[in-house]
């Protein structure tokens, strides 16, 4: 309505819309992983005793015996040897975004037109294939919405139960949850 039947413009708007509102706020958190994961290395590098750290910790872990010297030299290993992969999975998920925006601007501007394509061509009558559609579409909401809510949930509670723990770095560790849980 506020664009008057310009598709182009309101998929256009939309677009803008998902990348201020989402994309911009999902790499500011990505942002402040990165920078919690690097607060926890340089705290695992620097010199600390580790027995203070170690006794510091709740008493649950109390017979936790860490040689985090050897955990630090396998990770710092790992990324040295898949840098290389890293980069090119990080370059994937840079093409596959933009063909994903451009694909879900097309499908706005013209999803409509390609419906009804899609029904012309079916050979069930309009109201059947109106009533498969919309069953397909609750059904793909509803499992979307439900999994994105148990993610987010599972995060949130991961990052407040290690916060009260007093783990380090518990946002960076509850969004691993909420990823694991997608």
């Amino acid at each position: 309505k506020w664009v008057r039947g310009r598709a182009w413009l309101a998929a256009s708007l939309t677009i803008v819309i998902l990348v201020v509102f989402i994309l911009i706020p999902l790499t500011f958190l990505f942002f402040q992983i990165f920078q919690e994961a690097q607060a926890l290395y340089s705290t695992l590098t620097s010199s600390f005793d580790k027995q203070a750290f170690i006794s510091g910790l709740p008493p649950i872990f109390s017979n936790l015996s860490v040689d985090i010297d050897q955990y630090v030299k396998n990770i710092l290993n790992f990324l040295v040897q898949n840098l290389g992969t890293i980069f090119s999975n990080l370059a994937k998920i840079f093409v596959s975004l933009f063909v994903f925006l451009m694909a879900f601007f097309f499908l706005l501007k013209d999803g409509g037109k390609l419906k009804q394509k899609i029904i012309s061509l079916s050979p069930l009558t309009k109201d059947e294939d109106e009533a498969i559609i919309k069953k397909i579409a609750l059904s793909i909401n509803s499992v979307i919405r439900g999994n994105l809510l148990i993610a987010v949930l599972q995060g949130i509670s991961t990052s407040i139960g290690l916060t009260i723990v007093g783990v380090p770095n518990p946002i960076v560790w509850g969004t691993l949850a909420a990823v694991g849980a997608l």
